[in-house]
């Protein structure tokens, strides 16, 4: 009768020791992302033309690597680098027309993000919202039969709002499905024949594999 009430007493505490040994997981952890990235319509504005023009672009990519460390339960902190590139489709100018597209932009990024997990219930699947800053080098490069040729980068202040869902494979391993929104100063290229002013923004689909050291 007594080794039955010790068993049960057992049994009972296995929960919460399951859950307080979640509670108490921290750690560094690394993570993987790579994703689809749509860049809405954006005004440029070319030194010696008038009007402003209108940049249209297809759907392009995103990667990205990420080093954290997870504090407990809920907060995590972590530097992240990564790139992203999408081609412009056509350019409009004013009283012109299409001159076409040839051109690709892409954006090296370089960010801290502090990320929060909604994670109340010791679910598989806990549900996340992050934000973030650092820095954007964006870079746009001209084909050789673009019409107009612009090859120029400029630096900007980068920063981004993130928010998603992870699960828990293995003890260790988490695979991740999120949604990034993201945004850069407004670039100001100088080329040999003038300036160019544009403006920078991006809605990212992505998936991640993530490891807990």
């Amino acid at each position: 009768m007594r080794a039955a009430k010790i068993v049960l007493a057992l049994l009972m505490l296995a929960p919460t020791a399951a859950v307080g040994e979640e509670q108490d997981r921290s750690g560094p952890y690394g993570e993987l992302r790579g994703g689809g990235i749509f860049v809405p319509d954006s005004d440029m504005k070319l030194s010696g033309t008038p009007g402003t023009h209108t940049a249209d672009y297809q759907a392009g990519f995103a990667i990205a690597g990420a080093i954290g460390y997870r504090f407990d339960r809920h907060l995590r902190a972590e530097v992240e680098a990564g790139y992203q590139q999408a081609e412009v489709k056509e350019l409009m100018f004013p009283g012109v027309g299409d001159l076409g597209g040839d051109w690709d932009v892409g954006v090296v990024t370089g960010l801290v993000n502090v990320l929060y997990d909604i994670d109340y219930w010791d679910a598989m699947a806990v549900p996340y919202v992050g934000v973030g800053a650092g820095f954007g080098y964006v870079v746009l490069n001209s084909k050789p039969s673009a019409t107009l040729q612009i090859d120029a980068s400029s630096a900007e202040f980068a920063w981004n709002a993130l928010a998603g869902i992870r699960l828990r494979v293995f003890d260790d391993t988490l695979l991740s499905l999120g949604y990034r929104y993201l945004a850069t100063t407004d670039p100001d290229f100088d080329r040999s024949a003038g300036r160019v002013a544009s403006e920078y923004a991006s809605h990212e689909i992505f998936a991640g594999i993530g490891y807990e050291f």
